[in-house]
């Protein structure tokens, strides 16, 4: 687990993220769709998930 912490500000603007199923100041919790996604997108296009993720609308 990530011992980064996300400020107030940061988590209620994350929250607006169609992607993230669940936030708090200590992590995140992302929607299967989005799992989904990346999976797909790390196979097909020979990526790694850091990548997409710079990439993720």
């Amino acid at each position: 687990m990530s011992k980064i912490k996300f400020m107030d500000a940061q988590v209620k603007k994350l929250r607006k993220n169609k992607w993230i199923k669940n936030i708090t100041n200590r992590g995140i919790t992302y929607t299967d769709e989005f799992k989904v996604k990346i999976v797909k997108e790390c196979e097909d296009y020979n990526k790694f998930a850091r990548e997409v993720l710079k990439n993720v609308e």
